[in-house]
């Protein structure tokens, strides 16, 4: 306690601390496996003990600081390895080059606490001096900065200033410090082990300066090389490995496609769909359009996260034909984009990434477009990989002040009731259901945030409009890392294999879908007020004209029926509108003499904030006229959807109506948002009918009012969308609809349970506790369901609502079908679920209310079918195999041959066994040593046995068969470790064995069957990966590693989530 008060007071000392400069030079793992023993386990005798460390220290550098004292205190301690979620201080004489790979471990030399610099004698090499302000971002292999002289009193304080100084630089991973010549040189790279020592400067020494992975590396080196920031920018931080996993929420399964593009040498293309974050991912080769203003081309410029991403592509496999189409439309939803989606792409894509997660809050609360954007672009692009990246707001925006994060809770969004976490958690269901990609930037920061890690606050991650990354110092550089973490993942999971949902032909094999809404596929012409160079949607034919507001023929409703108006004349020649770049008093100037008609105009006319690049067609006096002319292609009845400008900003009012050769109702559209400090594009949808006996084109007049709720006359329009409602249509509307209430009239309780049954478990629960007198205590307890009960979620939810009637504590169930688990508990709140094992639905065993009909189950019926076609997979994978096993033993001579030799280890088994289990090896070693004789060199075997008290030397030398590894019997706790020993030996001590097992001594190995099995599977990997002929070994052009062969599905008991 006395030693944290003295880290507690002495504030903030201008040396580094003891433990910064040991978490500087550690890196994860640990040496080896110590006991725990609060006395150090002998330090002064033996090579390695362990102490406790208390439990009031729960940060490192408290807890880095008492382990070195008590290292301090021990004779034989070099070593240690820390863990302050295990309470560990390990220490050791020595550590090996490869260290155990333990969760929560870090490693590193022992620092003396009076050593406050904790360097090594020598330099890493020569460097021009003080040549580091030509290089201020450290993008070159060396440098050298001189030290003040303030600052060079000591080793310490050089030190500290040459670490602070490196912490800027991109490729400063090394550092060398001379207080004798005020040198503080940075390197790239160093072998700290091969030091150079100058005989003329003797107080030389060097140390690491980070700890970063080679994909780290490679990021800061490819950032060098691109970056077109201009002085501004300032170095970003890089996301450990934990960041960037928590980020990818989910994998998809068409990467492989996109990788063996990329590696033939074919071009690839990226399509980017959303609102404004989108747009601001920039775009190449699309003049006009706001994403090139994130092309990075040009010193005034910035550079987009998709560009930044197929620089990253460019960089692997270079092609001039890769290209971004980015279709994004500024304050768009999901919903109206996904009406135009077909027009809006080309006809090629290997890589979409998506992006409406910063119009959460405008999108419809049952959020089926999003299912339905990614059903649409894979029935367009069977084989491109979806990314859907998700944004959270981050704080709040205001008029004046600099804004603030949100606390921690609901307004975090990290709650169910956000609009953000709403979208996240359906977009999250979407990526499973179809096997898609989800990237969150929300969860991939939020602990970083949270820790108020540097690089992490609400200017560096959105800047002061709180949703958009673009306007953050380093909010484009995380994504940037996210997606490429997503890539190198793809390309590190080299099988070339398709997709299970992908055909052979090429077309997508579309699931059930999970919303209602998406049952039915429809179809709109879509048509734009603007017409512009490259633009993919039709235009529209409009003309303009200025009624005085009080004429007839510019009130809604009275208008002649040939569209006649009296005293309408057109105006032509009008100003332009002003560019965003304008000066204040040239919009002004505008705005106080604006045309009195409609008018396409580029840029915003917000009275607010900066004028951003947003086209659209917008009238500002009343009684500007727009004439639209409808092509209905002799179709009856059809729908249109305006799309008009709603906003906060002082919007007006429009009056629309239908002549000509059609007619529709008239309405009124107020664009006057007041309560939400938005600007979105909305739709309002009239149904439009054919005139009989007429051959007159259909019209529409919109007419821009006097009067508003906001005191202001100013409106924007941007296209048109056109639904015809054919007889088919209808015909297929109305069985789809009967479809749905047939399917909700009267469904069992099962369904009525998984309709208002929510995704997690409510607690741990004892694996086959059943509803004992034991489980009735504890309040909860669990039955396993058998395989038939568990082949479908509603047959193992009416088998667990069973049991559960019949157990009297019983109120709330968690189901698994995954684990045939049913669970009861006898109190149970929604909003503690645990979600981190995936499979479990939760909900009360009576339902309250009665569950609301139509909410859509389709996921059941997906997930269902999904399970049944795995089972079908794999039991026809099993009668081929069967079936070539049969062949094996009619052929092979290992059936009848028992002389048959082979040069090469075919399968090496090790079975893991307790020290006292002499009796029960005895029993099994003579089948064992009898399939090793039969098999000759194509078999061998171990039983492997931990470090203990028993004396087995008797056995070991009678048999040679023992295994010991250097870690403890005992628990249950330890035989993961004996498993990863056991393994690690076999690689070091049998490396050309092709396969290698472990078993436990309750498992009898049929060996000749097993050996026949192995050789089918080893033959067929060769027919499908011929080898690359060359000197010595073959080897074989392979994309998968020789230890992974065939289907492998793994389901781990964890005891703490009892699943």
């Amino acid at each position: 306690m006395l030693l944290l008060v003295a880290i507690a007071i002495s504030g903030a000392p201008r040396a580094a601390s003891p433990a910064s400069v040991w978490l500087r030079s550690s890196s994860p793992g640990a040496c080896g496996i110590t006991e725990r023993n609060d006395t150090g386990g002998g330090c002064n005798a033996q090579d390695k003990g362990s102490w406790q460390v208390p439990s009031l220290l729960r940060a490192w550098r408290p807890a880095i600081t008492w382990c070195l004292a008590k290292c301090a205190g021990c004779r034989r301690c070099a070593f240690v390895s820390i863990s302050v979620q295990a309470k560990d201080c390990s220490w050791f004489a020595s550590c090996g080059g490869t260290r155990l790979q333990v969760h929560g471990f870090k490693t590193g030399r022992a620092v003396a606490l009076g050593n406050s610099t904790g360097m090594l004698q020598g330099g890493c090499g020569d460097t021009q001096r003080h040549d580091g302000v030509a290089d201020p971002h450290g993008c070159k292999r060396t440098g050298s900065f001189g030290i003040p002289r303030g600052m060079a009193s000591n080793s310490a304080q050089a030190a500290e200033w040459c670490y602070l100084r490196c912490e800027r630089l991109e490729g400063c991973n090394f550092i060398s410090i001379s207080v004798s010549q005020q040198d503080c040189s940075w390197y790239r790279h160093c072998r700290l082990d091969r030091l150079k020592q100058n005989p003329v400067v003797t107080d030389i020494v060097s140390a690491s300066a980070r700890q970063r992975s080679a994909a780290a590396e490679a990021l800061a080196k490819a950032r060098c090389r691109v970056d077109k920031e201009g002085s501004s920018h300032r170095r970003v931080r890089m996301l450990n490995a934990s960041s960037l996993n928590h980020a990818i929420l989910s994998y998809g399964s068409r990467w492989p496609h996109l990788v063996s593009r990329l590696r033939s040498g074919a071009p690839v293309a990226m399509g980017v769909i959303g609102a404004s974050v989108a747009q601001n991912a920039g775009c190449l080769t699309q003049p006009g359009k706001r994403c090139m203003h994130m092309s990075g081309q040009t010193r005034s410029t910035r550079t987009g996260w998709a560009v930044r991403m197929l620089q990253k592509i460019n960089q692997s496999y270079p092609h001039h034909g890769h290209r971004i189409h980015n279709a994004a439309a500024d304050a768009t939803s999901a919903d109206s984009m996904l009406k135009c989606l077909s027009t809006h792409l080309p006809p090629q894509l290997d890589l979409v990434i998506i992006e409406f997660g910063s119009m959460a809050p405008f999108m419809k609360p049952e959020l089926a477009s999003i299912e339905g954007m990614v059903r649409s672009l894979l029935a367009s692009y069977p084989l491109s990989e979806i990314v859907i990246l998700s944004v959270h707001q981050w704080c709040e925006q205001s008029d004046a002040g600099d804004p603030l994060f949100y606390r921690d809770g609901e307004q975090l969004g990290v709650l169910a009731g956000s609009p953000w976490e709403r979208v996240e958690q359906e977009t999250l269901r979407v990526c499973r259901a179809y096997q898609t990609t989800c990237v969150s930037v929300h969860k991939g920061l939020l602990p970083l945030v949270q820790r108020r890690e540097p690089g992490f606050d609400v200017l560096d991650l959105v800047g002061r409009d709180c949703l958009h990354p673009a306007n953050g110092r380093f909010g484009v550089d995380y994504i940037e890392q996210m997606l490429g973490h997503a890539f190198e993942r793809a390309e590190a999971d080299t099988a070339m294999i398709r997709s299970d949902v992908i055909a052979g032909d090429g077309e997508a094999r579309l699931i059930t879908p999970l919303h209602a809404a998406n049952l039915l596929a429809t179809s709109h012409e879509c048509l734009s007020f603007l017409e512009y160079a490259g633009q993919k949607v039709s235009p529209l034919q409009w003309t303009t004209t200025w009624c005085p507001p009080n004429d007839r023929a510019a009130t809604p409703g009275v208008a002649t029926s040939d569209g006649k108006e009296g005293r309408c004349v057109s105006k032509h020649g009008h100003a332009r509108c002003p560019k965003g770049s304008s000066r204040r008093a040239v919009y002004s100037a505008f705005l106080s003499s604006p045309p009195p008609v409609w008018f396409a105009c580029k840029w915003s006319l917000s009275p607010f904030g900066s004028r951003k690049q947003s086209p659209a067609v917008v009238a500002l006096v009343p009684g500007a006229t727009a004439h639209v002319t409808i092509e209905l292609h002799g179709v009856r009845r059809s729908e249109l959807s305006l799309e008009y400008l709603a906003s906060y900003a002082q919007m007006g009012r429009v009056s629309v109506e239908c002549y000509g050769g059609c007619s529709c109702a008239s309405q009124t559209i107020d664009a006057h948002r007041p309560g939400v400090r938005a600007s979105t594009w909305e739709q309002h949808q009239l149904e439009l009918s054919l005139s009989h006996r007429t051959n007159k084109a259909c019209l529409m007049r919109v007419v821009l009012l006097h009067a508003s709720s906001s005191n202001s006359t100013r409106f924007s329009v941007r296209g048109l969308k056109i639904r015809r409602i054919t007889s088919k249509y209808r015909l297929s509307a109305a069985r789809a609809a009967i479809n749905l209430q047939n399917g909700s009239k009267s469904r069992p309780a099962s369904r009525d349970w998984l309709s208002r049954s929510h995704d997690g478990v409510c607690a741990t629960t004892k694996r086959e506790s059943g509803c004992g007198g034991q489980a009735k205590g504890a309040g909860k307890g669990s039955w396993l369901l058998s395989e038939e009960e568990a082949l479908s979620w509603p047959r193992a939810v009416q088998t667990c609502l069973r049991l559960c009637a019949s157990c009297a504590p019983c109120q709330h169930i968690s189901v698994a079908v995954r684990f045939r688990d049913c669970s009861w508990y006898a109190a149970c709140k929604v909003e503690t679920l645990d979600t981190s094992t995936d499979g479990f639905r939760s909900g009360a065993a009576m339902a309250k209310h009665v569950a609301k009909r139509g909410r859509n189950l389709g996921w059941v019926t997906a997930e269902d079918a999904q399970r049944a076609y795995e089972q079908q997979r794999v039991a026809k994978y099993s009668r081929k195999l069967e079936a070539e096993l049969r062949h094996e033993a009619a052929s092979s001579s290992l059936w009848r041959n028992p002389t048959a030799t082979s040069p090469q280890l075919l399968l090496l088994v090790g079975m893991i066994t307790a020290p006292a289990e002499v009796a029960a090896r005895a029993y099994v070693r003579p089948t064992l040593a009898s399939a090793v004789a039969s098999q000759q060199k194509q078999f061998a075997y171990r039983f492997v046995v931990g470090a203990n008290k028993f004396d087995l030397a008797s056995e070991e030398a009678a048999h040679g068969d023992l295994l010991r590894l250097d870690c403890p019997d005992g628990t249950q706790k330890w035989l993961a470790l004996k498993t990863m020993l056991w393994f690690a030996w076999a690689q070091r001590n049998y490396p050309h064995a092709a396969f290698v097992a472990k078993t436990d001594l309750d498992t009898f190995v049929v060996v000749p069957r097993a050996i026949a099995m192995l050789r089918v599977i080893r033959r067929r990997q060769r027919r499908q990966l011929p080898a690359v002929s060359g000197k010595g070994n073959g080897h074989h052009n392979s994309t998968l590693p020789p230890s992974l062969i065939g289907e492998i599905s793994w389901a781990s008991y964890d005891s703490c989530r009892r699943a």
